[in-house]
């Protein structure tokens, strides 16, 4: 055992157990199967001589917390031109002389065993047990459980997190497709209440928080779909009103928390599809306003329906149509029929051409695009205005926006440039593209943004690199291409971004697995791939994925 220095520890030619304590020590073990026994504050360590293989060496590491597996060990490692350097911490770590990586294997490790405690879930397929619900610590993926089991697909979707907690739907094969939740754990992922007894479900969708509980649509087998609640038990889980009554659904959708309350579309055989609001009660659950008054609403192939549900502080903005003027209208709401007032007479939503609306929250103020232009709204009629006039080349409309900061950043084209980046503060003189990534005409083929403390990352294409990750903190100097300097692995065609907790998650491809994950410590720009035991899929290509 070493002291608290530095020390050239070298053991014989039989089986040795080297400690080398405090200080950065240099270790050998000659001969036999040695064990190097490597602690919380070691230090930083080299061991000239490991074996790897397994019958190799030893490296014992069962001092240390949440590292349960050679998947947690590579993915603190990287190689350099000497061997293989395993990182422990700020202060601690080993170097193994001429190792790579493929020369480590399971047999190597002595490991505390400790069962791992997600900090985000998300949903992923294998080979072994379908598409069920998975578990990252942020270094490592793993099956959290099987909820159908082995090859059934119980398809957990619609995260999202409340105290702890995070709840989904999932069909396990025996209850159907009902309410579930997990705290990051095996043993607490559960079913939280079987809504429609026995093989039938209740199909819970649109889960949204407001006020400190859970909403949701489902489907009892009695009432059709209508507005649920739930406080995380099953004891306070309930159908919150029959709006449609007589086991007739109203369907709730477009669920939006404005403050403490819940506001949502429904339909009863009153009013058709109108505007509601709630506090979680029956009789706290009331119409707000019907649009195009009556039990009918035309069937014409343009929106004209209340939906596009934003808060903006304590109001509520919404498009929908009151049988007047243009279709696709902008309105503003407090939650009152006389408070509910139309702002924008028409601004040009049409699907059939390709031309959906985006409306957005940045502050308190709206911004969305009315045709090919980026207007923004303050809520009143003078304060909806036009922000920045764009000229309409194909479907140059504004698009992708995300809040950023006091502004709002989105993708544009003007007639010069191809579709590129851009930033609105709400003024004609505060709109500017931001960079020309994809210099002339060519776009840059902007998508999946997501903002993560002062930046806002996205994919791109500057022409030269393909489709790489990018970030922005809104000026043209601050504007590139992520640079991994992890240095650890070798990944392309990012995608699917999501910010959770100080973390950036997406997918991509690496050499050894097609649409693997990785997470971006956006601070030190360096990127990991999450270790598993063995591969897995996202169904579609596509990642859902939420913090606990």
């Amino acid at each position: 055992m070493g002291s608290g220095r530095r020390d050239f520890l070298f053991g014989g030619e039989g089986n040795d157990i080297i400690a080398g304590n405090r200080g950065n020590d240099y270790m050998e073990g000659g001969g036999g199967r040695d064990r190097f026994i490597l602690k919380p504050g070691d230090g930083w360590d080299c061991i000239g001589d490991f074996q790897g293989g397994a019958d190799g060496d030893l490296l014992d590491l069962r001092a240390w917390s949440g590292i349960g597996s050679l998947e947690d060990v590579l993915a603190r490692s990287h190689q350099d031109s000497d061997g293989l350097v395993l990182d422990f911490g700020p202060r601690d770590g080993v170097k193994l002389m001429g190792l790579s990586r493929e020369d480590l294997t399971a047999g190597n490790l002595r490991l505390k065993n400790e069962p791992m405690k997600a900090s985000a879930v998300f949903a992923a397929t294998d080979n072994a047990s379908g598409n069920e619900l998975w578990g990252t610590d942020g270094r490592r993926a793993t099956l959290l459980r099987d909820i159908a089991p082995r090859v059934a697909s119980s398809e957990p979707q619609g995260f999202i997190e409340l105290h702890g907690h995070v709840y989904f739907s999932a069909d396990d094969g025996v209850h159907g497709r009902e309410l579930w939740s997990t705290d990051g754990t095996p043993g607490g992922t559960r079913l939280l209440m079987d809504l429609n007894p026995g093989v039938a479900s209740s199909a819970p969708t649109a889960l949204t928080i407001a006020d400190g509980r859970l909403y949701f649509e489902a489907d009892d087998g009695q009432h059709g779909g209508e507005l649920w609640v739930s406080d995380g038990t099953a004891a306070g889980t309930h159908m919150v009103k029959d709006v449609n009554a007589g086991g007739r659904p109203s369907f709730p959708s477009n669920l939006t928390a404005v403050g403490d309350e819940l506001f949502f579309t429904a339909n009863d055989s009153e009013h058709g599809r109108a505007l509601w609001r709630s506090d979680g009660t029956a009789a706290g659950t009331e119409l707000v306003k019907d649009f195009f008054p009556g039990g009918f609403d035309p069937p014409v192939p343009l929106p004209i329906l209340p939906t596009h549900l934003t808060a903006v502080g304590d109001r509520l903005f919404l498009t929908a149509w009151d049988g007047t003027g243009g279709y696709g209208q902008l309105w503003v709401s407090d939650g009152t029929d006389e408070g509910t007032v139309k702002l924008d007479g028409s601004i040009g939503e049409d699907p059939r051409a390709g031309r959906l609306e985006v409306l957005t929250a940045v502050g308190d103020r709206l911004f969305y695009n009315h045709g090919e232009d980026l207007w923004t709204s303050d809520g009143t009629p003078a304060g909806t205005m036009l922000v920045k006039n764009f000229p309409p080349v194909g479907l140059s409309l504004p698009n992708r926006y995300v809040a950023f900061d006091d502004r709002i950043a989105f993708v544009a084209g003007d007639g010069q440039h191809g579709f590129e980046l851009w930033m609105s503060d709400g003024t004609e003189q505060g709109t500017r593209m931001v960079k020309d990534i994809a210099p002339g005409s060519a776009g840059a083929d902007i998508g999946d943004f997501a903002v993560l403390d002062d930046r806002v990352f996205f994919t791109a294409d500057d022409g030269v690199h393909g489709r790489s990750l990018w970030m922005s903190d809104g000026t043209e100097a601050g504007t590139r291409m992520v640079a991994d300097r992890s240095h650890d692995t070798i990944w392309t065609a990012p995608g699917n971004l999501h910010s959770v907790g100080d973390s950036l998650y997406f997918s991509g491809i690496d050499a050894g697995q097609g649409g693997a994950l990785f997470r971006l410590d956006a601070d030190g720009e360096a990127v990991t791939k999450l270790a598993t035991s063995h591969p897995f899929s996202l169904l579609y290509g596509t990642l859902e994925i939420a913090g606990i």
